[in-house]
């Protein structure tokens, strides 16, 4: 019997396609880690680079399951969650790069609190560790996840434990009953926003998330994609954000939300479309979304139906996070004392 059919403590998955030159320098950072239980599973979503055969000469203990061809982020982690067995789920990139301590402080992390089922690290940049990442996914009344953190100086401001919206599927950890409780990743999503999906749904259920200033992680970003801004990212991004709150948000506070959702969505069409000069790719995934309405509606029953949080809960939530999102964007351009970001509590 193979050792992830034994049980692991921690599974850690790893969807990789085309990307054996990142692997390079993630899978050593992996065989460091102090926590002695775990298990590395590298899902290989139909890379031609030679992916699997490069694992099993250099990294014979690390368990390759392979896809025919590439189905996307949420396919490849749903595949690598099933072919482990540990209680505990780390994601992590193939564009990362893990601190020794990153599963051990994760782990230790929900297992200080037994309330939540996620946890999401702290986040940096790879080429330059003076500079955050992600410090946990925020989510406002404008209906747009946001990275708290990107792009700051890291100046100490995220070095205390506390409460997030949701976990960065970059680098994060669940317990496995987390997804027989809220559902796989979507794969109708195929790519972007799957986590913040996740999370909106882990919140609905009652599962909070936690954010772990001890466990590092540097991040190269959109390394698969080929870039943070471009047609793909453009189209999947604009599409899946409508998928989220089309299955996720519940009606009252849709109608409570309607202006700031409004000013989501002409923020996104000025900063995309008119800025970036991505109108097609906006404009496709505004009818990709519109087209897909009818199946997050399907999913949206399943998901409501099941609610353990009330809509004034959820409303104290998200505004939280949206304080917390406002603060990281004033960081960013320099207009806020960062050192009380840290404090926030939600």
């Amino acid at each position: 019997m193979s050792a992830a059919k034994r049980g692991r403590a921690v599974d850690v998955v790893i969807p990789s396609y085309e990307g054996r030159h990142h692997l390079e320098r993630c899978l050593p950072s992996l065989a460091r880690q102090t926590h002695s239980a775990v298990h590395v599973i590298v899902v290989d979503n139909g890379s031609r680079d030679g992916t699997a055969a490069w694992i099993a000469e250099h990294h014979p203990d690390v368990e390759c399951v392979r896809l025919p061809e590439n189905r996307g982020f949420s396919a490849a982690v749903n595949a690598g969650v099933r072919a482990g067995s540990s209680p505990f789920i780390a994601l992590l990139n193939n564009d990362t790069v893990a601190d020794a301590g990153w599963v051990a402080a994760l782990v230790r992390a929900l297992e200080d609190d037994p309330d939540a089922g996620t946890a999401t690290s702290r986040i940096t940049s790879l080429d330059d560790a003076s500079l955050m990442d992600n410090a946990g996914d925020g989510f406002g009344r404008k209906g747009i996840s946001y990275p708290i953190g990107y792009r700051e100086p890291d100046l100490g401001q995220y070095r205390s434990r506390r409460r997030v919206f949701g976990a960065c599927g970059a680098a994060c950890l669940y317990r496995r009953e987390v997804f027989a409780r809220v559902g796989w990743f979507d794969e109708d999503f195929f790519a972007y926003h799957e986590d913040a999906d996740l999370s909106f749904r882990a919140q609905l259920a009652g599962v909070a998330c936690v954010y772990v200033p001890d466990a590092i992680v540097g991040h190269a970003g959109s390394a698969t994609s080929g870039g943070r801004i471009n047609p793909f990212t453009v189209y999947l991004s604009t599409r899946n954000n409508l998928h989220v709150l089309i299955k996720n948000l519940p009606g009252g506070l849709f109608v409570q939300y309607f202006p700031w959702l409004l000013w989501g969505q002409a923020y996104w069409f000025l900063k995309m479309a008119v800025k970036e000069g991505m109108w097609a790719p906006w404009f496709t995934g505004i009818l990709a979304g519109l087209r897909g309405s009818r199946r997050m509606v399907r999913k949206r029953r399943a998901i409501l139906g099941s609610v353990r949080i009330d809509a004034r809960e959820l409303n104290e939530l998200v505004r939280a996070s949206e304080a917390e999102i406002r603060r990281s964007i004033r960081t960013k351009r320099g207009r806020f004392d960062s050192t009380s970001v840290g404090e926030v509590r939600t």
